[in-house]
């Protein structure tokens, strides 16, 4: 693989290990003590507030009172916790494999001059 190394050329070459590097990351993140915190608070206000389950993981309209309008809330913002949390442990393991292959591919364009 020769010249610049851009994502379009990363993902051709490494499409494979990429690919596990994705699933290999998802585990990490499902690993870590603040995905599992944020899973039990939202299994709690489950329990708690059947409807607002309802109205998340089926779509179903209800009448809420506003105690689970603002349960609803509260899971709202940690499904976007997670989010994040799974996006940054992305983002940050994606960077430091691109550095990696970039240091990989400045060697070897050393080695072939």
């Amino acid at each position: 693989m020769q010249g610049k190394l851009n994502l379009e050329t990363f993902l051709d070459a490494y499409r494979g290990e990429f690919d596990e590097y994705l699933s290999s990351s998802l585990v990490d993140v499902y690993a870590t003590k603040r995905h599992k915190e944020i899973m039990d608070e939202q299994d709690k206000l489950y329990q708690k507030y059947p409807k607002v389950k309802d109205v998340i993981d089926m779509g179903k309209t209800h009448e809420l009172a506003e105690e689970e309008c603002t349960a609803l809330i509260r899971v709202y913002n940690l499904k976007m916790s997670l989010l994040r949390l799974r996006c940054r442990m992305f983002i940050s393991r994606a960077v430091a494999i691109m550095l990696y292959t970039s240091k990989k591919q400045s060697y070897y364009n050393k080695l072939t001059k």
